[in-house]
Formats: C-alpha cells, structure tokens, sequence
C-alpha cells in the first residue's frame, strides 16, 4: 500500500547534549497529585505547568515518581534546562500516565525513568512493567514509538533491572517494542554512601544520552531507586489420574490458590504446568502443594491421585521424589503418617512440603521468540516427549524460557502449538509463530530444511508434515530438528529483509508458482541509526538455481496501528549444497524485475531495476548478474584504471567519474584485478598516485587489507593501498575476518548454571572460522566450568553466541575464558574475559 513517500528528517548535534543556561527544567504533573512535591521545589523550578502549555517537541523528557526519597534533590538537579520533568503518581497507573504525556508529543529523543526497579520490573505507580505486561499491553507500549525520534534513548534508572537473564530480556523486548535504545542498571542505583551507584551498565543499542541529573546533586542524593515489591514464579508440574482432580498451593500455611481438574496423563508422565506469582521472594522451604478431593469408586474402579513431577522456583527445579520432600501421609499397603516417603503421588488427601535442600538448578535451557495472531495461544515445550514447558503467548514477539539438562540436543526437543481453534463466525483464528529457538545455546531458525513441522499450512498443500516449511504452526502440531540432516542435500535460499511494521509476510516460490517456503519479516535489528537487516534461509531438497525463484511479498496493507506495510530486500545468495555453486544478486541490482516498486515517476510498474522496496504485493525476479562500485580515489583527479574480469579487460575508470560496472554474470572478489595505467605528472605539476581502499560486488564489501589481496603497491597510514607508480591490485585472497569477544557481564550468578559469550566477525568472512575456548581458574586451580569447548562461525554468520556451562551451581570464585583460532589468519580482539562467579 502506497500512502506517502516524504521522509521526516531530524537534524541534531548529540555532542552538546547537555547545555547550561538561564533557563529552569519545566515541570508537569502526570496526574492530579503532587502538590507537597512541588512545594519543595518551588524555589527551585518553575510552577507545575498545565499540559496545554507544554510543548509537543520536547527533546527530553523526565518520569520521576515523586514517591522516591529525597526526590527534590533530584528534581532539581536535572542537567538539561531544556527538559521537561513529569511526576508520576504513585497512586495511578504509571504506564497509562506515560502514554497520555506521549501522545501529545513528537521527535522525542531521550526517555528517563527514575522510578524503583527490580530483577526484570520497573515500577510506574500502581502498575510494573515486566516482561509480563509488555505482553499483555504490548499494543499500548508499542505506541510510545511513534512519539520517538529516529535513535531515541530510553534510561531504566530503577535498581537491579537487568541482573539476571530474564531481566536482560525483559530490556530488550521493551528495546524491540518501543524502537528505542534502552539502557538500565544490573545492580543497585542511588547513593554511593548506601554501595549503590549511577552506573547504566546494561545496554541494548547505541545510547548516547548522557544521564538525566548533574553529578553535584547525585552526589548529595541519600537514597537507592530499589522497590519494595518483588514477585517471584513459582512453577507446579502435575497430573491428575482421573483428570478430576484439584490441587491446592499454601505459602507459609497460608492457602493462596486451587487449580481444578488437573489434566495431563499419568501413565505417559505428561504433565500440566501450574504458575503461581507471589508478592515477595519465598524459599522453597515455604511452598505446599496439597491434594483435598482424593474419592474412591469402588463399583467402578474409579481412583483420584494426583502425581507431581516437581517444583520450579526462581529456576531451579525441586523434585517432588526427592528424600528432602515432606509428605503428611500417603497410602502405602495401608495409611501412613507423616514423613520423607520419596514419591510423587499423592493417593489420599495430603501435602506435599519442599525443602530448599532439595534444588537443583538445571545446566541447560531452551528458549522460544514466539508470538501468537490472537493473543490466546498456548504451546509446550517438550524433552523426549515429556513437557518440560507450557506457555500462553501474546500477540507480540516474547522469549520463553524453560531449564533442562545441559546434554540435550535440539532432536530430543519439540516446540508444540497445543490449542487451535478456527471460528470464522467470531473472526478467531489461532496461529502460532515462531521466530527461532535455542537449545543450550544451539540457535535453529523453524525454516531451516531440517526442521520437520506437522502443522503448518502452505497454499501449494495446505497443512501437511514436511522439513522445512514455515515459522508458522497454523494447527495443532510440532517443530523439532530431525537426525538426519537434509541441510546436507539441495539448495539453501539465503536473503536479507527488514519491514516499516513488526510483520510482513514474503513468500518464496518457483517462476511457475510453487511454493518453496514462507517467512514473517519484522523492522529488523535494531541499530543506533536505522534498524538493519535480518537474514532469512529457506531450503529444500532440489537444485533451484537464481533464476528460478521469486521473493514475493503478499501481505501489503496497514497493521493495527495504521502503519502502511512495506518491505526492503538486501542481498539474495542462492547456494547448491551438492556443488558448493554460489550465486549472489542484491535487490536493487539492474538485471532484478520488479512489479511491486514505487517511483514518483511512474508509481508502481513492473521493470527492471527499480529499486529494492516493495510497496504492494508484488515480487522480485533475478538473473545472473553483478554489480560492482569501486572505492578507488587519486591524489589529482585525474588518474586512470583499468578493471580486468577473470583477465579480461572490462573498463577504464578515471577517479573523478562513476566507478560503477555492471555485469551480466556472476563475479566473485577473485575475479577482480585493477591496474593503476597513467602514472606520471599531471598539468598541474602534480604526481599521480592511485589510492585504492575497496570494491563492493553485489553490495559485499572487500577491502584492499594485506590479508585479502596482491599488489606491487604498499599500504600508508590511512589503511588503505597506496600506488605511486602503474601496478596493480589483485583481489580474492581468502580472509576468514576477525574476530571480537564480547560479554555483557563479567559478574554470574553461580545458580545460572552457565555465561552466554558472543563472538562478533569482521571482515570479508571469505570462510568459516573454528575457534576454540578454554576455562582456566584463577585460585588453586579449583574448576568453575567446563575445561574447553568449540565454536564454529559459518561463512555467513556475523555473530555466534554460546554458552560456557559451570561445574556446579554452587562454587564461588574466578576465571579466565580464552579464545583461539583453530583456523589461520583469523585476528581476535579481546582474546580473554576473566568471570566473577558469585
């Protein structure tokens, strides 16, 4: 759909962000309370201004609950005059607060909430935001965005935010929903005379907002931004033998919830899961779980027991059968009384008490980005057929966790969509979508050729099992990753997207129609400027050749927020896995027919190069082409090369001019060669030299490095090859790129069970790298993790995480983790992190 083409622009200078001058911050008042806040500060900030008066382009704007401590000292210690401060009421819903302000408001570019906060909460008066709300009010915070301007910043000031996992998760959804940059606190923030700090260690994105408060009055603030209130999940997996029966949960020997007709199935140890929110932290010690409708059919035979698997608390697992498990009594050739009788059934109305000896944290996880189209979906995760997980997904993309032991592989792992419904007559129609997931750190993409779905609906054969076909379960169905590998075998269809909404749909096929596979597209990652593009695979078992496929894009219209659907295609890689034959095109190529572009020439028209955004549904065709710019600058501007394909020349280029040759064949960077051919002085009494930095084929760049080239020129001190007399440049060299090691934190917690390690690439990526890492302790030579492990980065990839899992969840101490090249010419920057395991 086509509704206007104008681009907003925003023009800044971030580098004075900060300023000071004669003016006062503007402070509002979110709700109708406040009064005795703004008094304290009167002397020091103007009136509370109505919301008529405020401006709609505020640059920055301050959240501060006026509930903090000492909160005048902050109010008027705010850094930018230009700011606007808004109060937010402890006694109202701080989320709705936040998008009232919001909607009056445009080209925001700085969001700061100093509020209290939690492990994955920030609290906004009566409501927290945590991963749980972004889910069910994922609409209204979605919202926020359009108030943002492009590379908008979000601070999170609240204590402990992003401590743990599951905090760091809950940042960046709220970086995906909002668009924004989003920065928070790992530990406790406030006064450091109370061992807390303004450190802002945990980022998503590029921040470049400077924090909200000058340092003066930070140092003089005598509070810490942790709240009170701190829910904790508790996690019950049960099964009722007669699907009759209830179960009860007492915290403390309180009663706090009843769960009715517990389904499952016993005899396939198929169990529910139970999720229980407290208010505050308990221990393992303090859970019950209770069974009050045990009945007895003797005529028919009909037996009510309640069988549990066990208990999870803050991610660690309490079996139910373990001796440290407390019973007050079961049947057993008779009734017994109270006592450790390690079983998981209850056969007679009786309680089940844990005991926090009893914990195990798992080594291993799985993780699901997954979305529903209603908003009601439900899905199991299950190990070995057992389910290990149940979830219900909103309409937003959310990652689910479960633990699991560290030696499962991704075959013995099923992602199962558990309750379809198709009710045209009410417009419901489940689907379940699935971004990717991750078993012990084992990352597979639901379109890959070798996950095998048995619920997902194509248009060429409706819902039918296959390797291969979609993201999507549309009925009730699994995915899982098969032994055999078909990847092995056939073509892999590689593309790289990015959509204006959080969904559209592109569709491969043949020329003639048959589909190969199908994929959602979302705005892509997010980055400081503009989002950039994620990569899509779609295999199959055939030889499908460049020419043979179509990128359709069948889903143009406005989402629910009215924002008119488009999408970009980048580079498109079409390799046979059989041959290793390559073919690479970009979208925007001169040989690509579109029908689905926009000029303001013509609007929309089908031809050929017009540019890589489709705007209605329409596709791409490709043919067996490159296009090549060259980064090839002169000391004169007057200088001439020449440009040999595979020795043949093709083109003489003068600096000054167009250095773009387009080709009606596929060319690699081994096939280039460009020879510096007028040397001498110029007119001007000038010495030519050629100074060559590199050449992009097909939009993939390749640098003129001494790993990647051979020249009779010599390198200068602007890292780029300099010729000062005729020679040449010969590219193609192999270069497997360097490598960066990066970590969000040096600080684990022991009960994680493991770190996450992320290996960023630079560089051509001309091959795959293998890379080797080794856990060496620091004190007494007492092993926290595993000794060594392997991490193979592919040609394409540009970042790999993987996890290094700890000896135990106990131990304490320090590490160092070292990364090696298994593969040579590969340059590692920031070879070892030392880990404090607490």
């Amino acid at each position: 759909m086509i509704r206007s083409l104008k681009k907003r622009n925003r023009v800044h200078n971030r580098t004075q962000l900060w300023t000071v001058n004669a003016l006062e911050p503007r402070l509002m008042l979110a709700a109708d309370t406040g009064t005795q806040v703004a008094a304290q500060v009167a002397g020091d900030v103007c009136p509370p201004a109505s919301e008529s008066l405020v401006q709609t382009e505020s640059r920055s704007i301050v959240f501060v609950d006026q509930s903090l401590d000492d909160v005048g000292t902050l109010l008027v210690g705010v850094a930018d005059a230009l700011s606007e401060i808004v109060l937010l009421s402890p006694d109202a819903d701080g989320i709705e607060q936040i998008s009232r302000v919001l909607a009056n408001r445009s080209r925001v570019e700085s969001i700061h909430l100093v509020t209290h906060g939690s492990d994955g909460a920030v609290q906004l008066g009566t409501a927290q935001l945590d991963a749980e709300s972004l889910q069910r009010r994922a609409g209204q915070i979605a919202q926020w965005r359009h108030s943002l301007a492009d590379g908008a910043d979000i601070l999170l000031y609240g204590c402990n935010v992003a401590s743990s996992v599951s905090g760091k998760a809950f940042v960046a959804e709220l970086a995906r929903l909002t668009g924004a940059d989003v920065a928070s606190s790992d530990d406790v923030t406030g006064s450091e005379l109370r061992g807390a700090d303004w450190d802002l260690e945990h980022r998503v994105g590029e921040i470049e907002t400077a924090l909200a408060f000058r340092s003066a009055p930070l140092q003089r603030y005598d509070g810490v931004l942790n709240s009170d209130v701190r829910s904790q999940t508790i996690e019950i997996y049960a099964a009722g033998q007669t699907g009759e029966e209830s179960l009860d949960i007492f915290i403390d020997q309180n009663f706090v919830t009843t769960y009715y007709a517990v389904g499952g199935n016993v005899d396939q140890r198929q169990f529910e899961r139970f999720v229980y929110e407290t208010d505050a932290p308990v221990s393992a010690d303090q859970v019950s779980v209770a069974f009050g409708n045990d009945a007895y059919d003797s005529a028919t035979g009909r037996d009510r027991n309640l069988v549990v698997d066990k208990m999870v608390l803050g991610g660690v697992t309490f079996e139910t059968e373990d001796s440290s498990t407390f019973s007050t009594g079961i049947w057993r050739d008779g009734l017994t009384g109270p006592g450790n009788y390690d079983t998981e059934t209850l056969n007679i109305n009786s309680i089940f008490t844990y005991s926090s000896d009893g914990g195990s944290q798992s080594d291993g996880q799985v993780s699901v980005e997954a979305r529903g189209d209603t908003g009601g979906e439900v899905f199991q995760i299950r190990v070995d057929g057992n389910v290990v997980g149940e979830f219900n997904v909103g309409t937003a993309f959310n990652t689910y966790n479960v633990a699991i032991e560290n030696d499962v592989s991704a075959d013995r792992v099923q992602i199962a969509f558990v309750n379809d419904l198709f009710d045209p007559g009410n417009g419901v129609d489940r689907n379940l979508v699935i971004q990717s997931y991750d078993v012990n750190g084992e990352t597979i993409s639901p379109v890959s050729a070798n996950v095998f779905s048995t619920g997902t609906h194509l248009q060429a054969d409706g819902i039918a099992d296959g390797f291969g076909r979609g993201n999507t379960l549309n009925s009730n169905g699994y995915l899982q990753v098969q032994d055999d590998d078909p990847t092995q075998l056939g073509t892999q269809i590689r593309f790289d997207a990015k959509g204006t909404t959080e969904s559209q749909i592109i569709r491969v096929t043949t020329r003639t129609g048959e589909v190969l596979g199908e994929v959602e597209v979302d705005r892509g990652f997010p980055t400081r400027y503009s989002p950039a593009f994620r990569q899509f695979v779609i295999s199959t078992d055939r030889d499908i050749q460049l020419e043979d496929i179509r990128l359709e894009f069948v889903s143009d219209g406005s989402d629910e927020f009215g924002q008119d659907r488009n999408v970009q295609i980048g580079g498109v890689l079409v390799e046979n896995l059989d041959t290793g034959r390559i073919q690479r095109t970009t979208a925007i190529d001169n040989q690509t027919f579109s029908t689905g572009v926009y000029l303001e020439a013509d609007g929309v028209q089908p031809g050929f190069g017009r540019g890589d955004t489709l705007f209605a549904n329409g596709y791409f065709e490709f043919q067996e082409s490159s296009r090549i710019a060259f980064n090839v600058f002169g000391s004169t501007g007057t200088e001439q090369y020449d440009v040999f394909i595979r020795g043949e020349k093709r083109a003489t280029f003068t600096v000054g001019e167009s250095r773009v040759l387009d080709l009606d064949e596929v060319v690699d960077d081994k096939d280039v060669r460009l020879e510096f051919i007028n040397d001498g002085i110029d007119d001007q009494g000038q010495d030519r030299n050629l100074r060559v930095a590199s050449i992009e084929i097909d939009g993939r760049l390749h640098q003129a490095s001494p790993q990647t080239i051979e020249t009779t020129g010599s390198y200068d001190g602007f890292a780029s090859l300099l010729l000062n007399e005729n020679g040449f440049v010969q590219f193609g060299v192999d270069d497997p790129g360097d490598v960066r090691v990066f970590t969000t934190s040096a600080i684990v917690q022991a009960s994680q069970g493991f770190v996450t390690v992320r290996l960023d690439r630079f560089g051509e990526l001309d091959s795959a790298s293998t890379l080797q890492w080794t856990a060496t302790p620091t004190v007494d030579d007492f092993p926290l993790a595993q000794e060594s492990g392997t991490v193979v980065m592919r040609e394409d990839q540009l970042r790999v995480p993987f996890n290094v899992p700890f000896a135990g969840t106990t131990s304490t101490g320090t590490f160092d983790l070292q990364i090696s090249s298994l593969t040579p010419g590969v340059d590692l920057l920031g070879p070892v992190i030392r880990f404090s395991v607490i």
